[in-house]
């Protein structure tokens, strides 16, 4: 895991030396919402960092958010392990299971997008758009249908006609002293981001 922990670390120094740094500043997520024009993304990654909605204890797919009463999410900043959450939020513990969800709006419709996702605190799953794109290990609500792994990954996505983003993502940790998400999501054009990944 430490190699795996210092491949990605290597990941996000080779972009800040080349140049292709974040366009964070005022692009943060807020309330669970992302703006981002073309140029936000032609050249540069983004980090989509910020306040995401979290459900804590609870394992949702895209189809349940439309059941939800708006009050129902916690908005919590995006990377953070659960054991640092839980100094705010007495309900999250470092062991357990949850479920993150984000939306992005595009001004315009981008060309092939690349996301690259670290590992998390142990196991996830990821939708795009309410198809799986990411997964590591198998996420479960005990440690018997639970199992960790390791692995950043660096994957491409078209949106074809479309300009809004929704990244639904399960996580689950019953093996490791932290819990949840320590690095952030980039998402930039593909050919960088993926080239970038094959140069590490």
């Amino acid at each position: 895991m430490k190699k795996l922990h210092n491949w990605y670390g290597l990941f996000l120094s080779f972009l800040l030396i080349n140049g292709l740094n974040a366009q964070n500043g005022d692009k943060k997520v807020e309330n669970g919402l992302l703006y981002l024009s073309y140029e936000d993304i032609e050249s540069k990654y983004v980090a989509l960092d910020g306040e995401w909605e979290f459900y804590w204890d609870t394992l949702l797919y895209d189809r349940d958010f439309s059941m939800l009463d708006a009050s129902t999410p916690q908005m919590v900043p995006f990377p953070s392990t659960w054991n640092t959450l839980q100094n705010r939020f007495k309900n999250i513990k470092p062991h357990g299971f949850g479920t993150y969800r984000v939306r992005v709006e595009l001004d315009s419709v981008p060309g092939l997008l690349a996301l690259s996702i670290p590992d998390f605190y142990t196991s996830y799953k990821l939708w795009l758009n309410g198809e799986i794109f990411a997964q590591n290990g198998i996420v479960g609500t005990s440690p018997e249908k639970s199992e960790p792994k390791w692995l950043p990954q660096t994957l491409p996505f078209a949106l074809d006609d479309a300009t809004s983003i929704e990244i639904i993502l399960q996580i689950s940790n019953y093996d490791h002293r932290k819990g949840g998400p320590a690095e952030p999501i980039l998402m930039g054009k593909a050919d960088q981001l993926l080239s970038i990944r094959e140069t590490n």
